[in-house]
């Protein structure tokens, strides 16, 4: 029961923005969401203002439990490694599986640091994905608006608020 909890623990971590374990609040977000527009029989999900087919989102959905499955599982291994170490290195001074169980543990952080990497990666890559989306809708809309709007309306203040509202969906979205 132990074990369970800390991996459900370990699975509902982080929020949006940090650095934490787990799936992620937006993630858990654009899950809800496909599950209700598998429901209502859509075939795309939309998020953050883009549409995503379905199979996308499954498809992450499927590296992303992958990925906290293995995450998960390294970090429970690591206390059962140190305490091998300890009861059969240590204590009978056996120094050859010391070696291999810290073997096993630089080949555990190191999993870590890289699905840790490419977690941030991934959702740097997709919150700029919304970012260019949104600035991109921002321009076409900005374009046609008329003469007498940017008379009445100070450029640099239209500017700073537009730049400002992409960043803060930017962080949003990561």
């Amino acid at each position: 029961a132990t074990l369970l909890l800390l991996i459900v623990l370990m699975f509902i971590g982080g929020a949006a923005g940090s650095t934490a374990g787990g799936i992620k609040v937006n993630s858990v977000g654009v899950l809800a969401a496909a599950v209700l527009s598998a429901v209502k029989g859509r075939p795309h999900v939309v998020a953050f203002w883009r549409e995503i087919p379905i199979f996308v989102v499954m498809r992450a959905l499927t590296v992303v439990v992958l990925a906290l499955l293995l995450v998960s599982g390294a970090n429970l291994a690591t206390p059962v490694l140190i305490g091998r170490a300890i009861d059969e290195g240590i204590g009978p001074r056996r120094l050859g599986v010391i070696f291999v169980v810290v073997g096993w543990l630089v080949g555990l952080a190191l999993a870590r640091a890289l699905f840790t990497f490419l977690q941030g990666y991934l959702a740097e890559r997709a919150s700029q994905g919304v970012a260019y989306d949104l600035r991109d809708a921002l321009f076409e809309r900005i374009e046609r608006l008329s003469f007498s709007y940017y008379d009445r309306v100070q450029t640099g203040q239209l500017v700073t608020r537009l730049t400002n509202d992409v960043e803060q969906s930017r962080r949003f979205a990561s």
